[in-house]
């Protein structure tokens, strides 16, 4: 009985320390995505970090689709030379890293996903190759913080793609690889291996106890004996 109050005792500090020492990476699934195919101007906002404040805007209208960093927030991008003035986004994979050192570099001008016209078609995120993240870098207290965000353009021809949904760093200036979301530590499974092994023995006692009562009825003098003994 000592050695199963004992365990259940260290199992609730085990699951509340798994509980309260979450993985750092905050990821956002979106219910429905953030559609940005249209036939007039329109503009969507985005809060990486759930703040209440926007870190970027999408725009689209019928035919470029294009991303507006607000503050100090950057996108990783290709930038156009001088004088030209904008950039275009890089598709990244998943599992490719995304921190300061990410090439070709980090900048706050619009970013060209794609632009379809009669005339032809410009930008990274173009059909039959127009799935995968891009990165971001958001300004939170002073301080980096890197992101990914899932697009999937294959409605380039109609302005835009969805967004699925993004996560970011929530430690400051740390590498988040694409497509990252956190992980079960290595403490949330020891509690949940603690529960698994403490459902073990009360049920290896249960069936000890269902064993003894068993034997209680077809032997109440071997009980009564038993019980004087202990």
């Amino acid at each position: 009985m000592r050695a199963r109050r004992f365990l259940l005792i260290s199992v609730f500090p085990l699951c509340w320390c798994a509980m309260t020492g979450v993985a750092a990476i905050s990821v956002t699934w979106l219910a429905e995505p953030i559609h940005m195919q249209t036939l007039e101007p329109k503009t969507a906002d985005l809060d990486i970090d759930a703040n209440g404040i926007v870190d970027f805007i999408l725009r689209s209208d019928g035919s470029t689709f294009d991303i507006l960093s607000l503050a100090d927030n950057d996108i990783l991008a290709w930038t156009y030379p001088p004088p030209d003035y904008g950039s275009q986004v890089i598709q990244l994979q998943a599992g490719e890293a995304i921190d300061g050192s990410s090439s070709p570099g980090w900048t706050n001008v619009p970013g060209l996903f794609s632009s379809v016209m009669e005339s032809g078609s410009i930008g990274l995120w173009l059909p039959p190759d127009a799935t995968g993240y891009f990165g971001v870098r958001l300004e939170i207290e002073g301080n980096a913080h890197y992101g990914w965000v899932y697009l999937d353009n294959g409605w380039a021809g109609l302005g835009g793609g969805d967004i699925y949904g993004w996560a970011y760093e929530t430690t400051p200036n740390t590498s988040i690889l694409a497509g990252a979301i956190p992980e079960p530590t290595s403490l949330l499974l020891l509690g949940v291996g603690s529960l698994v092994v403490l459902t073990r023995i009360r049920k290896k006692n249960r069936e000890q106890s269902a064993s003894h009562l068993r034997w209680g009825r077809v032997s109440p003098h071997f009980v009564t004996k038993q019980n004087c003994c202990l």
